[in-house]
């Protein structure tokens, strides 16, 4: 059995075990979710998303959807916070991909008879 003092020092490291499973949990969250944030500017920059495919947009959607309803179920504030940012970024490129109607004056409009 263990003394009060053993225990105090089981608490000490467990409480610090979980500050650093914390932080590493922010930290990916954080790294995962700000590598979108290149592919938004190019895709910004570039006026449209045709090279990305809707498919993997969608897939990679539910996912982070999934992985919302998880950390909400788990109450798990990083896992809630990194994907709810990445489901926005990914929503910004849904929106270029999707949304726009105006051709780029570099690209002909794939509609259009000369294409």
């Amino acid at each position: 059995m263990l003394t009060a003092p053993a225990l105090a020092g089981v608490e000490r490291r467990a409480r610090s075990d979980d500050v650093v499973i914390a932080a590493l949990a922010i930290l990916s969250g954080c790294l995962t979710t700000l590598s979108w944030v290149p592919q938004l500017l190019r895709t910004w920059k570039r006026g449209h998303a045709d090279d990305i495919s809707g498919t993997y947009l969608f897939t990679f959607g539910t996912g982070v959807v999934g992985w919302i309803a998880y950390g909400a179920l788990k109450r798990d504030v990083a896992v809630i916070f990194a994907n709810a940012l990445t489901f926005l970024l990914l929503a910004g490129l849904l929106v270029m991909k999707y949304g726009r109607t105006t051709v780029s004056a570099d690209r002909p409009d794939r509609n259009s008879p000369e294409s």
